[in-house]
């Protein structure tokens, strides 16, 4: 199997270690001490863009930045799940602030986007409990993350978890 064809099983969604890639050789470049990431992965983390007035403000981030910043999404919406205020995009969770504490959140992303966040801010970034965790659902640490990379972190999520069309069709106004 040619590198194009991995990485087109990747980019949809097959991972690369999978039987459809089994035997298959993939010939990437990657710093030694950072995580395995396919590069070529729609829905892995977005680039940073230009930075915009809430991504430079000064001090940590609160839960109302939080909030703001992941209602900010569109067809996004506010509710409860276990006595704290989730987010959603149609009817599915991308986010969840307060848990497991008041000072954290949780962002719904692939195994890759976590260990990318991961190593990229390995205070602010960390897998939740046991099978969750695993597949992706991401504790943050809301002091210690920095603002530009929770935008890229909830715009992973809401990606994630977005209907195909609604998340291709979005275009941030910064971009």
């Amino acid at each position: 199997m040619s590198v194009d064809s991995v990485l087109g099983l990747v980019a949809s969604g097959i991972p690369a270690d999978s039987d459809a890639a089994r035997g298959a050789t993939v010939l990437t470049h990657r710093e030694p001490s950072h995580p395995p990431f396919p590069h070529r992965n729609p829905r892995c983390i977005i680039a940073v863009r230009k930075s915009n007035s809430s991504n430079t403000q000064r001090g940590p981030m609160t839960p109302d930045d939080f909030r703001r910043l992941a209602l900010s999404f569109p067809e996004t919406e506010e509710r409860s799940h276990m006595d704290h205020p989730d987010f959603r995009v149609a009817g599915k969770i991308f986010a969840t602030l307060s848990y497991p504490d008041k000072s954290s959140a949780m962002v719904k992303l692939t195994p890759d986007q976590q260990a990318e966040l991961m190593h990229d801010e390995p205070k602010a970034f960390r897998p939740c409990n046991g099978a969750w965790g695993r597949r992706g659902a991401t504790n943050v640490h809301l002091k210690s993350v920095k603002k530009v990379t929770m935008q890229r972190a909830l715009e992973a999520a809401w990606r994630n978890t977005a209907p195909k069309n609604l998340a291709q069709s979005w275009k941030p106004a910064d971009a």
